[in-house]
């Protein structure tokens, strides 16, 4: 028979996991069975890796298990949409409805708070966490999607501002202003008609606009993006960019001021040079004008500080319709 003092230590050199139970040997830091702590590990020891190890819940800011979600309102009593929000691609169009319509992508971490606030439909965007992902304003998949869908009859005001998603907006007549405002998004717009002034805005997006018809002022203002314009009729047009403006086809009533600052200008005009008092400087590049010329009741003042500009007159006056 083992002796009481041979059965001590053997007792002693044996232990058990209190994890799982398996019989480990004494000196052992992790459990072969299953890698839980034994003893207290040294600094620069790693457990040994487990079958099913368990990761930490950090949160669900990157979790979309909500989908796409939809609202309507009725359009009496609604005289202007208002969007801000900073990550958002806003698209806006007509439909054959008696509703102002809604769609947007919700996650757990983000969502859309839509409410009519006396006249106004004000749609802010609302984050559970109360701050955006650094994905968010960079990766383009991460940016959520709006549509808007506005009946015919729809004449109030449209103002759409968002930071770094793009707005697109088609087939829109109405009574109101529209306004669009983006950091580095795009702006694209086409066919569209208002009674009272057009005006959009971005820092570092493009822009890409066709037959706007503005009874007021049609005004862009452009960082380091194109602007791109065709098919633009107004009382009078103002443009503003650093990038290059590319013209096509615009008249104005009263005025045409484009100010190209380091880009290049090329602007074709449904009008005679006749009808114009025009100003052209270019103070690094050449102008197809001269510094002035003309003497008719519109004014037109085209400049750049680098760029070139060629402007060109189709002897075309289109009506606004």
């Amino acid at each position: 028979m083992m002796s009481a003092k041979k059965l001590k230590e053997v007792s002693a050199m044996v232990k058990y996991c209190s994890q799982c139970g398996r019989q480990v040997q004494r000196g052992t830091i992790y459990c072969t069975g299953c890698g839980a702590v034994i003893g207290s590990p040294p600094p620069h020891a790693n457990p040994l890796p487990r079958d099913n190890p368990v990761f930490p819940f950090i949160g669900n800011a990157n979790r979309s298990e909500h989908g796409r979600q939809e609202a309507s309102f009725e359009k009496q009593g609604i005289q202007t949409v208002h969007v801000a929000c900073k990550v958002l691609n806003i698209e806006v169009l007509s439909a054959e409805s008696e509703k102002i319509r809604i769609e947007w992508d919700e996650t757990s971490s983000w969502g859309l708070t839509a409410e009519q606030r006396g006249d106004c439909l004000q749609l802010d965007e609302r984050d559970y966490l109360g701050f955006h992902s650094f994905g968010d304003f960079f990766n383009i998949n991460q940016r959520k999607e709006l549509r808007i869908e506005l009946p015919k009859e729809y004449n109030g005001i449209l103002i759409l501002e968002t930071e770094t998603g793009s707005i697109s907006i088609r087939d829109i007549t109405t009574e109101g202003r529209i306004e669009f405002k983006t950091t580095v998004g795009n702006i694209r717009a086409k066919n569209l008609k208002t009674n009272s002034y057009f005006r959009a805005d971005t820092q570092a997006g493009g822009m890409d606009i066709s037959y706007i018809d503005s009874a007021e002022c049609f005004s862009v203002a452009g960082g380091v993006g194109q602007i791109t314009m065709s098919g633009v009729r107004s009382d009078k047009i103002e443009v503003s960019s650093s990038g290059l403006v590319d013209c096509r086809y615009i008249y104005a009533e009263t005025s045409i001021s484009i100010n190209g600052s380091t880009g290049e200008v090329r602007c074709s005009i449904d009008d005679v040079a006749e009808n114009f008092t025009a100003q052209c400087q270019s103070s690094g590049g050449y102008c197809n004008l001269p510094d002035t010329s003309g003497n008719g009741p519109k004014a037109l003042h085209v400049s750049t500080s680098l760029g070139n500009i060629d402007v060109r007159f189709r002897n075309a006056r289109p009506r606004l319709s």
